[in-house]
């Protein structure tokens, strides 16, 4: 019996550890989040201060790769490509993989993964829990396990961001998911807000140039106007001295 009671105090206590590290881990990146709230806020969306975020996400959320897809279109159909990316130490980039660029949403390496997404739906797992010819893909760029979470911009699906492990098979505690899932949810905001500003900025130029053409009509109808008097007042004093 003591060495049964022994036994279950240890595994508590290992419960009781782990617990707490996912909990430190969860509140760090809860933290790193902030940072990344703010980096946005002032900055806006654009390649610099994504990188920056990733490369602090990346580090402190102890994956081997973090890297953003995008939703775009190519010939009218809607594909998908690896637009940012941020490695640990010794591990292979994959930004410059061309087998990641310009993917039909609907391809066999990308439906499962699209319908998900579309669904507001992680995509995570082992690499051995997905079928050909995903699997291949994930095994040629080592990876062990992954967690990729949708992005969306006012209810439309943008992207995603993704997060691999490299090194062991790792199972995503909800700590870091449901923190993972508020990064997704910022950058979302984030790039919605850049839309808003870039549309305002566009909005504001087309205004200002209607504005100078008008002004310029304007100027010209005065011209014209006064030229036009001149002539009147020029008519009447010969009509006078006739």
């Amino acid at each position: 019996n003591d060495i049964l009671l022994e036994k279950r105090l240890k595994q508590e206590e290992v419960k009781r550890i782990t617990a707490e590290k996912d909990r430190d881990k969860g509140a760090e990146i809860l933290r790193a989040l902030l940072q990344s709230m703010a980096k946005f806020f002032n900055s806006g969306f654009n390649e610099e201060t994504v990188q920056d975020v990733l490369n602090l996400i990346g580090a402190i959320a102890d994956v081997s790769r973090v890297y953003i897809f995008r939703l775009h279109k190519v010939d009218n159909e809607e594909v998908l490509s690896q637009i940012s990316e941020w490695v640990a130490e010794g591990i292979e980039k994959q930004i410059d993989n061309e087998e990641l660029k310009g993917v039909p949403i609907y391809s066999d390496e990308f439906r499962g993964w699209s319908e998900k997404m579309i669904d507001h739906q992680n995509v995570i797992g082992f690499t051995s829990d997905f079928t050909e010819p995903v699997r291949t893909i994930l095994l040629e760029q080592n990876i062990k396990s992954l967690l990729a979470i949708p992005i969306f911009v006012k209810n439309s699906w943008w992207g995603f961001i993704g997060f691999d492990d490299c090194v062991v098979y790792r199972n995503w505690t909800d700590a870091e998911i449901n923190a993972l899932e508020m990064l997704a949810y910022i950058l979302g905001g984030a790039i919605y807000r850049t839309e808003v500003e870039e549309e305002m900025t566009k909005m504001n130029a087309s205004l200002e140039e209607r504005v100078w053409y008008r002004t310029k009509e304007l100027e010209q109808e005065v011209i014209e106007r006064t030229i036009a008097e001149s002539l009147l007042r020029d008519s009447e004093e010969k009509y006078r001295h006739i």
